[in-house]
């Protein structure tokens, strides 16, 4: 297979004024710098936008990575619910899939390959890898795998065969996703996150206090994660 234009299926892509899933957006940058075409589709909610204030964004806006490479990124608008359900579907995630299918279908040059950040966004490009015959490839490094809320089993049971292959992050997410039927052995594989190490590298300690203006005897603390309870930032503030 002939491959040149990725198409990436994600729940949220960053900006600099708003780094929400820094990680997708690293993990684009890299695979522009390659020499392959990406497309991002990343919806935006409505919803978050009245109720959280969230800035809207453009639907449709281009990224450049540092080596001056170019990304689409396509952010159609959906109404978002919570966690309702109507007749066991996540209602939140039935509007975010066809605002994601609506844009696929609007996408000019049609690309080789579907990839999906995590389950629930994976189902998703088992649907349009089916209406496009297009391979899907999924990513899982959820804490917890949640599709099983979003979709009932029998839909389930007809889209995961297109998903040709799955990146967990952990040996934790691989054995959940065996768990619950999603894949099978032989077409998953564990691959920890890596780290760029032109921008994280071993500095004298000294040298950075110095230059940052932090005291030798303070105490530092440097996190890289969400500010979110699962990410224990309550057990950091309390030590």
């Amino acid at each position: 297979m002939r491959l040149n234009h990725i198409c990436i299926l994600a729940e949220a892509y960053p900006t600099a004024d708003d780094p929400l899933f820094t990680f997708v957006g690293q993990l684009v940058h890299t695979i522009a710098d390659t020499g392959y075409k990406c497309s991002v589709i990343a919806p935006q909610s409505v919803t978050k936008m009245l109720i959280r204030h969230r800035k809207r964004r453009y639907v449709h806006w281009v990224d450049r990575t540092r080596k001056g490479n170019y990304v689409d990124v396509y952010q159609p608008l959906f109404l978002s619910f919570s966690n309702l359900r109507v007749f066991g579907v996540g209602l939140s995630h039935f509007f975010k899939e066809k605002a994601v299918k609506r844009t696929f279908r609007q996408i000019l040059q049609k690309p080789d390959v579907i990839y999906c950040h995590f389950w629930h966004m994976g189902i998703i490009g088992a649907k349009i890898g089916e209406m496009s015959d297009l391979p899907c490839f999924v990513a899982s490094g959820e804490a917890e795998i949640t599709v099983l809320r979003e979709y009932r089993i029998r839909s389930l049971t007809r889209f995961l065969p297109r998903i040709l292959g799955v990146i967990c992050v952990s040996v934790k997410n691989m054995e959940e996703s065996l768990r619950l039927s999603l894949t099978s052995k032989e077409k998953t594989v564990v691959i920890p996150n890596s780290v760029d190490t032109n921008i994280f590298f071993e500095r004298d300690k000294a040298s950075i206090r110095k230059e940052l203006g932090i005291g030798s005897r303070d105490f530092v603390v440097a996190f890289t994660g969400g500010f979110i309870e699962r990410k224990g930032v309550e057990a950091i503030s309390s030590t």
